[in-house]
C-alpha cells in the first residue's frame, strides 16, 4: 500500500519588519516546516484560521501596524480546536510589566530581538519535534512501520558566556565577524545574505 505524505508543521510569523522577514526565511529555509508570515493582526487572524491544526508555532512581534501583539495573545480564540501550536513572542525592548503579564498568556518563551540564529534554530526545531510527536509522525511513534524518516532536528549548543559580544561606540558598527559569530551561529554565507538583501530594501526604508 501507498504511504500517506508526511505532512510539515507550520510555523507562523507575525512580523511586520520587511528585513526580519527575511532573516526568519533565510534562517529556515533548510528546515523541514512550512514558513508562513504576515505583516499585521489582521493577516495573523486569516493565518491563524487557514493554518488550524498544522501550526507549530507561532513568532508573535508585540508591535504591530494595526495594534500590539497582547491583543492576539488575550484573544480566547486564538487557541482553535485541535491547534497544538506553541506562542512565543518575538520582539525587542518588553518592559518589565509585560513580561510578567505575557507569563500568565500561555507564551512559551520570549526572544528578545536581535535574536542570535542559534536560539532561533533552538525554538522553532522544539516546536516542531513536539507538533510531530502530538500527530505521531516521529519514528519512535509508528514502530515496526517503514517509512521515510523525518530529516533531524538538531538542536544547536546554548551561547555561553565566552561568546564574543557585540560592541559599538557611538555610531560606529561592531567588526562583521563578531556579528557573525553572535548573531549569526558562525554561518558567514546566511550573514552576507542578509547584509546584502538588508543593503538593497535599505532606499525603501530610508523613504
Amino acid at each position: 500500500a501507498q504511504s500517506t505524505p508526511q505532512r510539515l508543521p507550520r510555523v507562523l510569523l507575525v512580523e511586520d519588519g520587511v528585513s526580519i522577514r527575511q532573516f526568519v526565511g533565510m534562517a529556515l529555509e533548510d528546515e523541514p516546516l512550512q514558513l508562513l508570515s504576515c505583516p499585521t493582526l489582521k493577516a495573523a487572524r486569516q493565518a491563524l484560521d487557514l493554518a488550524g491544526s498544522e501550526l507549530a508555532l507561532v513568532l508573535l512581534d508585540m508591535m504591530l501596524p494595526d495594534g500590539t501583539g497582547l491583543e492576539l495573545l488575550q484573544d480566547p480564540t486564538r487557541h482553535r480546536p485541535g491547534m497544538a501550536a506553541r506562542w512565543v513572542v518575538f520582539s525587542a525592548g518588553i518592559p518589565a510589566e509585560t513580561r510578567q503579564l505575557l507569563s500568565t498568556l500561555d507564551v512559551a518563551q520570549v526572544l528578545d530581538k536581535p535574536v542570535p540564529l542559534d536560539r532561533l534554530l533552538a525554538c522553532v526545531r522544539a516546536a516542531c519535534t513536539a507538533w510531530l510527536a502530538v500527530q505521531g509522525h516521529l519514528p519512535s511513534a509508528v514502530p515496526g512501520h517503514a517509512h521515510r524518516q523525518q530529516p533531524a532536528l538538531p538542536t544547536p549548543p546554548q551561547p555561553t558566556s565566552t561568546s564574543p559580544e557585540i560592541r559599538a561606540t557611538g555610531h560606529s558598527l561592531a567588526p562583521e565577524a563578531e556579528a557573525i559569530q553572535q548573531y549569526f551561529f558562525g554561518q558567514e554565507a546566511l550573514f552576507k545574505a542578509m547584509k546584502h538583501q538588508a543593503l538593497q530594501h535599505l532606499p525603501l526604508d530610508a523613504q
